[in-house]
C-alpha cells in the first residue's frame, strides 16, 4: 500500500505536466505554421509584447491552496504509517521475534 501511494504522489506531477504539453504544442505548431509577411525588424526595434496572462481568480488560489494543504497532510500521514512501522517492528526484534 505504502509502494501504490508513493507511485501515486510521484505520478500527480508528472500527469499535470503531460496534460500542459498539448497546449503548448498547440501554441509552438501555431507559431512555426504561420509565415511571417513582416520585414525583419532592425536592431534598435523593442520586441513585441509577450502573451497576456491573465490573474488567478480566487477559485483557482482556493484550489491551489485545497492542494497543497492535501499533499502535505499526504506527506505526514506517510511519515507516520512509516515511523510507525520503525517502532513496530523494533519492538519484534527486541522481543525476540
Amino acid at each position: 500500500m505504502l509502494i501504490a501511494l508513493l507511485g501515486l504522489l510521484l505520478a500527480l506531477p508528472v500527469v499535470a505536466s503531460v496534460s500542459a504539453l498539448p497546449v503548448a504544442a498547440q501554441t509552438t505548431d501555431r507559431l512555426v505554421a504561420q509565415p511571417s509577411s513582416a520585414p525583419p525588424s532592425s536592431p534598435g526595434a523593442s520586441a513585441p509584447a509577450g502573451p497576456k496572462l491573465q490573474p488567478d481568480t480566487e477559485a483557482d488560489q482556493a484550489e491551489s491552496k485545497r492542494k497543497l494543504v492535501m499533499g502535505v497532510a499526504s506527506v505526514v500521514l506517510i511519515g507516520l504509517v512509516i515511523w510507525g512501522r520503525s517502532v513496530r517492528r523494533k519492538k519484534a526484534k527486541a522481543a525476540g521475534g
